[in-house]
């Protein structure tokens, strides 16, 4: 939950409980506030609520609901400058989406190592 306006703002979309936790963990350990959705209906409704900009997604392609890539567009368009990191289990979306409608793909099990500093990029970006 968010704390203040200092702090980065993290937006995750991810519909498996136990991941969605360690995500949020991990960047409310790194200083982030973060917002929280499950579906693509859902995270359609919080990006109209968000009253900040976030300046991270964290998006998991498959969600109960449709594709997380189907987002893309959406918080590109109201959000230009946000990192976007795409998280799935699918082999076939490879490295190949990032630069091009997200910043970085990440296979299930994720890189930590690899995430963390792309969470520090995104941070960076906020404070630099």
């Amino acid at each position: 939950m968010p704390r203040d306006d200092r702090s980065p703002l993290a937006f995750v979309v991810e519909d498996e409980p136990d991941v969605a936790a360690l995500f949020r963990d991990i960047l409310e350990e790194e200083g982030w506030d973060t917002v929280m959705a499950s579906t693509v209906d859902s995270a359609n409704r919080a990006i109209e609520l968000l009253r900040r900009t976030p300046s991270l997604v964290v998006l998991d392609q498959r969600l109960p609901d449709g594709r997380g890539l189907s987002l893309v567009l959406g918080i590109r368009r109201r959000f230009p400058d946000t990192r976007i990191l795409l998280v799935t289990g699918a082999r076939a979306l490879t490295r190949e989406l990032e630069g091009s409608l997200v910043d970085a793909v990440f296979h299930k099990p994720i890189e930590l190592k690899r995430f963390l500093s792309e969470v520090h990029m995104a941070g960076a970006s906020v404070v630099g």
